[in-house]
């Protein structure tokens, strides 16, 4: 009798063991992937950024491997936010493999929301990085599974966003043959969506296709300039040309910008298939940007469009400028090459811009905002600022020599 007492007396404790053990399984989790449902929480997580402990995110990041999808992404939109305010800190530098072995496997198998999120924290994680060695490690490691779920049929938005992603990874990476390489993947997207109706969403479509096409800029900006490759763009500008009478506004801004920038690389030939191409074109889109300008309803399409036909017309580009509250004031933008670029970082980031701005050293070194610019006097920024518009427009004014000189050549004997 006292024998049977004593084991049911252990079965009730192996039973009040197991539910203390799962009811601290269920807080771990319930704490972990934090209730992103209500409206303050994201705000809270972004401004509190700075104080969240090194247990706590290492908790966060140890959630993206639960079995529960519902745990797996309130911790993976927890960890993205983090990257987006930049708040990782010093923690990074030990997790940020874990991180992006999880954000590829989400990559290749993971549910469409999933997919999409991971596509944007490889994206964060290298520029919160920067140029360092540890972004070829992102390179190396993620390649493999790019070309293989490229080679996929990818949801068009899943793609877009992986586009966005190798667009970051690759810019910051800074290797010239990968960047050509992915441009040509991208462009044969943008070939893809603009000639395809499928019975596709036109709201999608054109999200999808101004996404690729501003992705497919932001890397153009990148590229040295004699390493364009006219085998591989001979003809492009004619499908840019063609999607400036496209019904959405957006995928218009975004082909004209592609245009003004492949223009003001100097090597526009590279991009167009006969010798009059060049010149048809530019009379082409100064039309178009003369038309968009009067016409249109956005302020938007209106200020863009004006900047394009300025530019075509004259080689000037309209300056502008970005004010941060701290010591940096502000950034002054002068080509279209840095306002592609200063676009496509501030889209990226989203809310967490201001805070990239003002605490990464890639960011602020891309962009002239380091420390050693803050010891210039104002005369000297300007002298600098100065000398690179003069710079520009003296570009500018060679661009129709060069042109030239290109369809002159003959292979026999020289230039004619």
């Amino acid at each position: 009798m006292g024998k049977s007492r004593i084991d049911k007396e252990k079965v009730v404790d192996k039973q009040k063991a197991l539910l203390e053990k799962n009811t601290t399984r269920r807080e771990r989790n319930q704490y972990v992937a934090t209730d992103l449902s209500k409206p303050d929480n994201k705000i809270d997580i972004v401004s509190n950024s700075q104080s969240i402990s090194k247990r706590k995110i290492d908790d966060f990041v140890d959630a993206l491997s639960n079995k529960r999808v519902s745990v797996r992404e309130k911790a993976l939109i927890v960890v993205m936010d983090l990257l987006e305010s930049n708040g990782f800190g010093e923690v990074l530098e030990s997790r940020y493999i874990t991180l992006l072995y999880e954000y590829l496997k989400f990559i290749e198998k993971g549910t469409i929301k999933e997919a999409s999120i991971a596509c944007r924290s490889v994206g964060l994680l290298a520029i919160c990085i920067g140029c360092t060695s540890k972004v070829q490690e992102i390179i190396e490691h993620s390649t493999p599974i790019f070309s293989k779920v490229l080679e996929s049929r990818l949801n068009p938005q899943v793609r877009s966003s992986l586009f966005q992603c190798i667009a970051i990874v690759t810019f910051v990476s800074n290797n010239p043959c990968e960047t050509q390489m992915y441009m040509k993947t991208i462009w044969e997207a943008i070939e893809e969506n603009s000639n395809s109706n499928h019975g596709q969403n036109n709201k999608i479509k054109s999200s999808v296709l101004v996404t690729d096409l501003t992705a497919w800029s932001f890397l153009l900006t990148k590229l040295d300039h004699w390493r364009i490759d006219s085998n591989k763009w001979k003809g492009s500008i004619s499908l840019l040309t063609t999607l400036l009478e496209d019904a959405d506004s957006s995928t218009r801004i975004a082909a004209g910008e592609a245009i003004a920038l492949i223009f003001e690389t100097g090597r526009a030939y590279n991009f167009c298939i006969e010798e009059g191409d060049c010149e048809f074109v530019k009379d082409t889109v100064k039309t178009q940007a003369s038309r968009y300008s009067s016409e249109a309803k956005q302020n938007e399409e209106k200020s863009v469009f004006d900047d394009i036909f300025v530019f075509l017309n004259d080689g000037t580009f309209q300056d502008k400028s970005i004010k941060f509250a701290n010591k940096h004031g502000e950034l002054k933008v002068s080509t279209w090459a840095r306002a592609i670029q200063l676009n496509f970082i501030k889209c990226f980031l989203g809310a967490g811009f201001r805070n990239h701005m003002q605490s990464n050293e890639f960011l602020q070194d891309l962009f002239g905002l380091s420390e050693e610019d803050d010891h210039q006097t104002w005369d000297e920024k300007t002298v600098n600022y100065t000398s690179h518009k003069e710079r520009m427009q003296l570009r500018n004014k060679q661009r129709k020599l060069v042109e030239e000189q290109h369809f002159c050549f003959d292979s026999e004997e020289g230039f004619a």
